[in-house]
C-alpha cells in the first residue's frame, strides 16, 4: 500500500500560493482520465484510490458507441466527445507505448424489413456513423455464423470500439506510485495538509463514483444501477466485430468474449448474484443458439454503475464549498465522455472557464 508519507521529494518541498494541487478521491476510470488530464496540463495531482468492492471501473467493458441503438440518434454531445476520447487516447497510447483502443464496428441483426428501412433513413443522417451491410461477402459470412438469427441486413455502428480499461489503469496507477502521488487507503484531508503544508492552493475533486451518492446531497438525483456480465471462451466466433442483440457481445482476443450487461436499479449488489447469473446464461444461450455447447469457463463479475438521472454526467463546483469539485454520473459512458469533460472541469478550475450547463452538479 503506497501511503501519503511516500510522495516523492520534489513535491515535499514548499511550492509558490499560485501552484495549485489537485487532490481526487477515487481513482476509477473517471478519476484517472482526470488526473492524467490535469498532469498535461502542468498541474500537480494526488491521487487517493478507494479499494470498494463493485466499484464500476473494475469490471468495465470500456465500450463506446456514439449512437443510441434504440433511436438510432447521437448521445450526448457525441461528436464532440468522440473526437476528444480518440486524440486522448491516442495520446496515451504514445506516452505508455502499449496499445490500448480497439476500434472495432458494431453489429445488429435487422430481421425485419421495418428495421431495415429504419436504419437505412438514419443513415442518410449519420453517414460518418452508420453503414448497412446485406449481400457483400462479409455480410454473407456473418450470416452463416448466425443463422439462427434470421438476418435480412446488418446495421453497422462504424465509430466504435472498445478501451481496455484494465491495463490504462494499471499503466496510470504504476507510473504515480513511481511518482509518489498515488496513495492506496482512505482519504484524509488532514494527511494531504501535513505533506504538502500551505504552499499550494488546494482544490479536492470527488470522483468515487457510486460511492460518493451514499454521501454528496448534491447527487441525490443520481440513479446508480448494477451491472452484471459474463466473460467465456468460445472457439470459431468472430474476434473483430462487436454484436449487439438481447446482449452486446464483445471480443477480447485469443477466443476469449465478453457479454453483457444486466441493467438493475434496485439491486445494487457489488457481486454477481444468482440473478444475474440466471439472466446471462439465458440471454447468452438465446443469442448463441447452436453455438452455446460450445461456451467454455466462464467467469461472472459485477459492479455499480455511477448512473446519472439524465444520462448526462455531473461535473462542476460542489455547492457546498469553493474548493471541492465533482466528476461523477458516467455510468456506461465513461471512455466517450469523461476525457471531454475532464478537459472542460480542468479549464473551469484553473482557467475559470464556464461548464456545460447540462452536467451541472445538483441539477
Amino acid at each position: 500500500m503506497q501511503a501519503s508519507r511516500q510522495l516523492s521529494s520534489s513535491q515535499d518541498s514548499k511550492e509558490p500560493d499560485s501552484k495549485p494541487l489537485v487532490v481526487i478521491v477515487g481513482a476509477g476510470l473517471a478519476g484517472t482520465i482526470l488526473g492524467r488530464t490535469l498532469e498535461s496540463q502542468g498541474i500537480s495531482i494526488q491521487i487517493w484510490d478507494q479499494p470498494n468492492l463493485g466499484s464500476a471501473s473494475q469490471v468495465a467493458a470500456g465500450i463506446w458507441c456514439p449512437i443510441n441503438f434504440h433511436r438510432l440518434i447521437p448521445g450526448w454531445r457525441a461528436e464532440e466527445a468522440v473526437h476528444k476520447m480518440l486524440d486522448f487516447f491516442a495520446e496515451e497510447e504514445r506516452n505508455f507505448e502499449i496499445p490500448l483502443m480497439h476500434l472495432v464496428p458494431y453489429w445488429k441483426p435487422l430481421q425485419e424489413e421495418e428495421q431495415v428501412a429504419h436504419w437505412r433513413r438514419k443513415m442518410e443522417e449519420y453517414p460518418d456513423w452508420l453503414d448497412i451491410s446485406e449481400g457483400d461477402q462479409e455480410a454473407q459470412a456473418m450470416k452463416r455464423i448466425c443463422q439462427h438469427w434470421d438476418v435480412k441486413a446488418w446495421g453497422i455502428v462504424k465509430a466504435s470500439g472498445w478501451l481496455n480499461v484494465e491495463q490504462y489503469l494499471q499503466a496510470c496507477h504504476a507510473a504515480w506510485a513511481l511518482k509518489g502521488c498515488f496513495v492506496q487507503e482512505l482519504y484524509q484531508e488532514s494527511t494531504v495538509s501535513d505533506v504538502f503544508g500551505e504552499g499550494h492552493s488546494k482544490m479536492i475533486v470527488d470522483a468515487r463514483g457510486f460511492y460518493a451518492w451514499k454521501e454528496q446531497q448534491s447527487l441525490s438525483a443520481m440513479r446508480p444501477a448494477q451491472g452484471e456480465l459474463v466473460e467465456f471462451e468460445l472457439e470459431g466466433w468472430p474476434q473483430n466485430i462487436l454484436f449487439k442483440k438481447e446482449l452486446f457481445i464483445q471480443p477480447l482476443g485469443g477466443q476469449r468474449f465478453r457479454a453483457g450487461a444486466t441493467f438493475e436499479w434496485d439491486r445494487l449488489s457489488p457481486v454477481p448474484t444468482e440473478e444475474g447469473k440466471a439472466r446471462l446464461n439465458a440471454d447468452l444461450h438465446k443469442m448463441l443458439g447452436p453455438w452455446w455447447p460450445k461456451v467454455k469457463n466462464l467467469t461472472y463479475k459485477a459492479g455499480i454503475r455511477p448512473s446519472s438521472h439524465d444520462r448526462r454526467p455531473y461535473v462542476g463546483a460542489d455547492p457546498k464549498s469553493s474548493n471541492r469539485f465533482v466528476f461523477n454520473g458516467f455510468g456506461a459512458k465513461g471512455v466517450l465522455l469523461a476525457p471531454m469533460m475532464a478537459e472542460e472541469l480542468t479549464k473551469f478550475m484553473i482557467h475559470h472557464q464556464p461548464l456545460h450547463p447540462e452536467a451541472a452538479v445538483g441539477r
